[in-house]
């Protein structure tokens, strides 16, 4: 759907902002190889302490539930082991910018 998506917009000077993808180094390389090059990405480097803080208040009004200590902790290890690496490709090729996960606007944008 995202590639149909985005196969019409060729040499329409479209962008595109996609949220939570992709997850695994795989998927940022197929990606990359079908559809198109990754121009920046967008890390927000905060403590697991500061991660785990904010999902555990998120989860008071979320209704979800998965925003619970362990699931949390579950979350974070896969982060560490599946995310982390593509944070690091990414980063070795100049495509990262980091936001240190303040409140407010991103000054850059």
């Amino acid at each position: 759907m995202l590639k149909d998506a985005m196969a019409k917009c060729i040499g329409k000077n479209c962008n595109f902002l996609i949220d939570g993808y992709p997850r695994e180094l795989e998927q940022g390389v197929r990606f990359e190889n079908e559809i198109c090059p990754c121009v920046c990405m967008l890390a927000f480097d905060v403590s697991e302490e500061v991660m785990r803080q904010r999902l555990l208040k998120r989860g008071e009004t979320s209704g979800r539930a998965d925003d619970n200590e362990d699931t949390i902790i579950k979350r974070l290890k896969v982060f560490n082991e599946l995310t982390k690496p593509v944070i690091d490709h990414y980063s070795e090729r100049n495509k990262v910018v980091l936001d240190y996960g303040l409140v407010g606007a991103l000054s850059f944008l």
